[in-house]
């Protein structure tokens, strides 16, 4: 710290190998002992710009925090911290500006002191430089009076550290040093330093004309599941965001206990409200803290620390201040994927996520899978999804105990060599991909089970179990058959678990449906439902051009448009990998993964999947302009950005398969009434099930 004759210097040390070596040290501000203002600096705080530029502030002069210290310093560096700028006094020259006007509930006449947090500081998905400032306020307009306690203020810069504001209220009452990340919605998350729980807040921003931000502070919170036991500037991170990798979102926290002692990492996977402890780094004192992720937003990578070590300094619980060693650790990325099981885990819709229902009951732990009404079992949300239904069509049912102390199916005919039918019916808003059991006979006889037509248990089922498994199907119902030699012997199912899978909807239109789509992994189609990618949109017009194997498959982070010929109200996927990608600048398609608003206005190049009616009362289906200016776009989902600057006259384009609309305009002129021609505009003679062109206009022949 600064103050008291301390004649510190700010050098930076850079290492361009991972952190295994370092170079010489580099002087940025040099503290002179001459007077109040150069006399040491201290606490510095690194940015790195949109553009790569690097900015470092620091306290300045020989004033104390609690005495009035009021002076930050500035330095840049344009070549990753080669060579670095003159400081520059931003109080002295006045590119730092004061609007702080509120102190909790009183009101603030500008700041007594104050001082950047020292670590990394933030640069926002907007360009703008932020950090927090511990401060203390005049509390009387003649500057003789002032608080003796610390509110966390927001610094920031919107011109790239041209200047500098303090916001007006505090994002932190009763603050200290506090670190600020910006959450994938674009509000800002602080993590303030106390003494015990370490203490949260949020904020939202809109942009002023004059270049000043206006704040809307949420509600601070204490998260006891930090607990520090004694105050220390401790740093957060957002390593992996869900919006940039499709995967777990995860923020990493340092912390430590006691006397500065158990110096210990934790993740969230919720964006702060919960955190689970990963990694103890070490057991004795650790000071302050700065983490930092090698890679990109979009592959992240290591995880590096650095930190102040002051286990080789303890004596009795007496610290000396004076020397401490400077550690950094790297944690690679394997070594964080052992420590995080959920760390590669994707973050996919709902109709990504497959369901297993049991259908058991449970003797010990796993309770209210299901009841029985008459001939029908019904499960419970203790199972994974409530509402799957399983009727009995006659005879009779029990359960048994087996294999794994649950209670399973037992069932019997009502007469032998008849086809008696097991019905499962999916609950509302999903369907039912496949099924699985061990199955077996209690004493001899001859059971065979069938589902749509195909027996899926051996010849000579016998009292030994035997797994089936059943997949591939996507119905809201499945029936499967059961016959048997000997009506009086029972028919075990053991472990029986239904696959449930929520459908996308389609959006019908005519004689099709429609959707798009946007995932972070491989994924194939139901086979009736086809992927296309746009190269261009132009004349009007986008060309779609179908993705690998004739639009059954999808590569991860590829947006699409889907086309059902059959103009269903629903399609599943299933997980792939190995699919080959589709050049992202191939494709005028962009994707989300989470909601965002869309402008759609006559000034952007973006346009949104829709329909328009043309002159002869036909939908046609394309990317369109919006009335309303702008769409709330849902997650995992996809619109087209054409490259160049809008035409404002072009207010959509419209599908075409390859090159065949123009083709077809100057056909449907010439052509004589009833000649068909499929999508490649070839002239059929006996066209099957499909989409063809009939008189210059798209019709489906079922």
């Amino acid at each position: 710290d600064i103050g008291g004759g301390h004649v510190i210097d700010i050098v930076v040390r850079r290492s361009t190998d991972g952190g295994k070596t370092w170079g010489s040290p580099v002087v940025v501000a040099k503290g002179d002992n001459s007077n109040n203002a150069t006399c040491g600096y201290g606490d510095p705080s690194l940015y790195k710009d949109n553009d790569g530029t690097l900015y470092l502030l620091f306290a300045a002069g020989n004033t104390g925090y609690f005495n009035g210290l009021n002076r930050v310093c500035m330095a840049t560096s344009s070549d990753n911290g080669a060579t670095w700028s003159a400081p520059v006094d931003l109080y002295e020259t006045r590119k730092m500006i004061d609007h702080a006007s509120s102190y909790g509930s009183n009101t603030c006449y500008g700041l007594y002191d104050y001082f950047v947090t020292s670590g990394r500081g933030l640069c926002t998905s907007e360009g703008y430089l932020m950090a927090l400032l511990p401060a203390q306020a005049y509390t009387n307009e003649g500057h003789t009076n002032h608080t003796d306690n610390s509110q966390d203020y927001i610094f920031y810069s919107t011109d790239q550290g041209a200047t500098w504001h303090i916001s007006e209220n505090a994002i932190f009452a009763g603050g200290d040093e506090a670190k600020v990340i910006q959450a994938n919605d674009g509000s800002l998350i602080a993590s303030v330093r106390q003494g015990g729980a370490r203490g949260f807040s949020t904020a939202t921003y809109t942009a002023n004309n004059d270049g000043t931000l206006t704040f809307n502070m949420g509600t601070q919170t204490n998260n006891s599941q930090l607990n520090t036991g004694a105050a220390n500037n401790q740093d957060i991170l957002y390593y992996q965001r869900e919006t940039k990798t499709g995967k777990t979102d995860v923020i990493f926290h340092s912390m430590t206990t006691g006397q500065h002692a158990n110096f210990k990492l934790y993740y969230s996977t919720d964006g702060g409200a919960n955190w689970t402890e990963f990694l103890t780094v070490q057991t004795k004192g650790t000071r302050y803290v700065t983490m930092e992720r090698s890679g990109s937003e979009e592959n992240p990578g290591s995880l590096y620390l650095f930190f102040e070590d002051q286990s080789l300094n303890e004596a009795g619980g007496n610290y000396d201040y004076n020397h401490y060693p400077l550690n950094f650790i790297e944690i690679t990325r394997e070594q964080l994927e052992s420590l995080i099981p959920t760390l590669n885990d994707l973050n996919v819709p709902e109709y990504m996520k497959s369901k297993d229902v049991k259908v058991v009951y449970s003797t010990s732990g796993e309770t209210n899978y299901g009841s029985w009404s008459g001939s029908t079992w019904t499960s419970s949300k203790a199972s994974g999804v409530a509402g799957l239904t399983m009727t009995l069509s006659d005879g009779s049912h029990d359960m048994f105990s087996s294999l794994n102390g649950n209670y399973n199916l037992a069932y019997h005919p009502a007469a032998a060599n008849t086809n008696s039918t097991i019905t499962l019916t999916a609950p509302a808003g999903y369907v039912i991909t496949g099924f699985s059991a061990q199955t077996g006979v209690y004493q001899a006889a001859t059971y065979t089970l069938t589902v749509n037509g195909n027996q899926v248990t051996p010849a000579n089922l016998g009292s030994n179990y035997t797994p089936i498994e059943v997949s591939g199907l996507s119905a809201t119902s499945a029936v499967i058959t059961v016959s048997t030699t000997d009506a009086s012997k029972w028919l075990c199912l053991a472990n029986f678990t239904v696959t449930l899978a929520k459908p996308l909807p389609l959006n019908v239109v005519g004689n099709a449906s429609y959707a798009t789509l946007y995932l972070p992994c491989d994924v194939t189609t139901d086979g009736t439902t086809k992927a296309y990618y746009i190269a261009t949109a132009d004349n009007g017009y986008a060309q779609l051009t179908p993705t690998g194997n004739g639009g059954t498959e999808i590569p991860a982070n590829t947006a699409v448009v889907l086309i059902n010929e059959e103009a269903a109200a629903k399609t599943i996927f299933n997980v792939s990998s190995g699919l080959s990608p589709v050049a992202e600048d191939a494709n005028l398609l962009k994707g989300t993964l989470v909601d965002m608003t869309l402008d759609l206005s006559s000034e952007s190049n973006n346009y949104s999947l829709g329909r328009k009616m043309d002159s002869n009362g036909d939908y046609q289906v394309g990317f369109y302009k919006s009335t309303s200016g702008t769409l709330l776009l849902g997650a995992n989902k996809a619109y087209l950005q054409t490259p160049s600057e809008p035409d404002q006259t072009v207010k959509g384009f419209t599908f075409k398969f390859g090159e065949i609309v123009d083709g077809i305009d100057s056909l449907e002129r010439q052509q004589p009434d009833g000649v068909i021609y499929d999508l490649s505009g070839r002239r059929i003679a006996k066209p099957s099930r499909g989409l063809y062109i009939v008189n210059g206009k798209k019709v489906a022949i079922k």
